[in-house]
């Protein structure tokens, strides 16, 4: 706290004819900017006094310390503003020269590159605990990077995010691809258990592989069939019809969530609520898809098709009190990297990706659990 006395003018000019009898407080708050400093790392040589012909012995340093001059503090406030504020480089670099620090935006590439690194174990270790349980939801976002193969080209890649709803934590992946070879390596080689997802073909095929056949089932997501009809409601009563029944069937979820209810409570309200509506719902698609009512081309059509190729998987969450009824928080955790496309446009090359993904399962899991996220990344930095 800082302290201002002002007194007036005919009390300054004369003191001696003026008594204080009291004062008036006025609060203010303040902004005191940013101030760079050096930390010097003074590490003691000792010797044993009964040895002296031993080598003496220093405290190690950290690896970064000893490959880069910025401090965990000041790596950590890079990366916030990276990949929390998303902020590009080049603004990050205009911050910093503001302040007094001139520092090159290739120079901040390479100290997230370290930082990424030195990462490495802590995103190991969340993304085994990620497929703990057997229950995970999976998404992913396009991602244009530019490729030296393709001069004045970008190319366009893929952040996968992968999201344990029971647990709450999860992890972002970087490829530059979307097909089926992605999820071989995301997904571990020993998983079992469910698959949360959209109508995307690649996860029908991943499945059928050898080895992971009859290992691992999908489930389907309501709110990508739900977003169909919406788009269709306005080309007749038979979309709408279909979209109140399905907000029928969140209604009863956003009761149980009130409630608190856990999985078994879950599974068997949906058994007895869930199940007639997605019933009718089942037999009112088959009758208008039969009846070829709404052409395959129109919205509505593509509508019912969509549902109906999807409809066992759609079902799944009826079976199972841990599955959500949508794939909504796995998607949720995809926005912020939205957010930041928006900024820096592209990345400067395939590897930020991998070092995008790191950081925004850093944060990402940070606020999972209402953690401050710049003084969380000044510890595994």
């Amino acid at each position: 706290m800082e302290q201002i006395i002002v007194d007036p003018a005919e009390v300054v000019a004369d003191p001696a004819a003026f008594v204080c009898i009291g004062s008036e407080t006025t609060r203010l708050l303040d902004h005191v900017p940013a101030q760079f400093r050096q930390q010097h790392i003074i590490r003691r040589k000792y010797v044993r006094i009964a040895q002296r012909h031993l080598p003496p012995v220093i405290a190690p340093l950290m690896r970064l310390q000893e490959r880069c001059i910025a401090s965990p503090r000041l790596l950590a406030n890079v990366a916030a503003s990276r990949f929390e504020m998303h902020l590009p480089y080049y603004r990050i670099e205009q911050l910093y020269a503001r302040q007094g620090l001139p520092v090159p935006r290739q120079t901040l590439c390479g100290w997230m590159g370290m930082a990424h690194q030195a990462s490495r174990l802590v995103i190991e270790q969340i993304k085994r605990e990620v497929f703990q349980g057997g229950y995970v939801q999976i998404d992913e976002t396009p991602v244009k990077y530019q490729d030296p193969e393709r001069e004045g080209i970008c190319g366009t890649g893929y952040l996968w995010s992968v999201h344990n709803p029971v647990s709450n934590i999860g992890f972002m992946a970087w490829h530059t691809g979307r097909g089926t070879a992605c999820l071989e390596q995301i997904v571990p080689e020993d998983y079992t258990g469910l698959i949360q997802c959209d109508g995307y073909k690649a996860y029908d095929s991943f499945i059928k592989q050898p080895g992971r056949a009859g290992n691992i089932t999908l489930a389907g997501c309501m709110a990508h069939a739900r977003r169909k009809f919406y788009e269709a409601q306005e080309e007749g009563e038979d979309a709408r019809w279909v979209l109140a029944q399905m907000q029928a069937l969140y209604r009863i979820e956003a009761r149980m969530r009130e409630a608190r209810a856990g999985p078994l409570e879950i599974r068997t309200a949906r058994q007895e609520h869930s199940t007639p509506i997605l019933v009718a719902i089942h037999h009112r698609l088959q009758s208008l898809q039969a009846s070829r009512v709404h052409l395959p081309r129109s919205l509505t059509g593509e509508a019912i098709a969509y549902a109906l190729g999807q409809w066992e998987k759609l079902c799944v969450f009826t079976r199972d009190g841990r599955v959500q009824i949508d794939n909504n928080l796995v998607e949720n955790s995809i926005r912020p990297s939205a957010i930041g496309k928006k900024n820096w446009l592209f990345m400067g090359d395939a590897k930020s990706g991998e070092r995008a993904a790191t950081f925004y399962t850093l944060i990402a899991n940070c606020y999972r659990a209402g953690i401050n996220a710049e003084a969380y990344l000044t510890d595994p930095i």
